[in-house]
């Protein structure tokens, strides 16, 4: 990894944990991989009598899409699906809605792994704020 990358890995983190104290953790089970910083869940919103499906975009990064050109979009998603299945139990950590409706927030496995993060360790996304994209 450049040192480039690692400051913005590392200010992507940053930023993340900073957000993290504003998020709401549910439980969660994620129903099916849209992309690599897309997924559908399913939440136990009230004593796990109330659930809420629907799809939720992590928070603070940004993967290639599946139809683009190459196979960047595609190697994201299948690490996304491959961390939700070693995972185990699953939390939403919410932080609301996005522009298009979609839960914005970010998932952690019980041992405190969080996808934001092993995505940009892993070099399958880059650090993103919400804003224009620099593709």
């Amino acid at each position: 990894m450049t040192r480039t990358r690692r400051w913005a890995v590392l200010g992507a983190l940053l930023a993340t944990a900073a957000a993290a104290e504003d998020m709401r953790a549910y439980p969660a089970e994620v129903l099916r991989v849209i992309d690599g910083d897309t997924v559908e869940v399913r939440i136990a919103a009230f004593l796990d009598e109330l659930f809420v499906e629907s799809p939720m975009r992590i928070a603070g990064v940004d993967t290639p899409e599946i139809r683009a050109r190459g196979q960047a979009g595609e190697k994201a998603a299948r690490f996304t699906a491959d961390w939700t299945e070693d995972c185990g139990d699953v939390t939403a950590l919410v932080l609301g809605r996005d522009k298009f409706g979609r839960i914005l927030g970010d998932l952690q496995c019980s041992d405190g792994r969080r996808l934001s993060a092993d995505l940009l360790e892993a070099g399958h996304a880059a650090p993103y704020d919400g804003g224009k994209r620099g593709r």
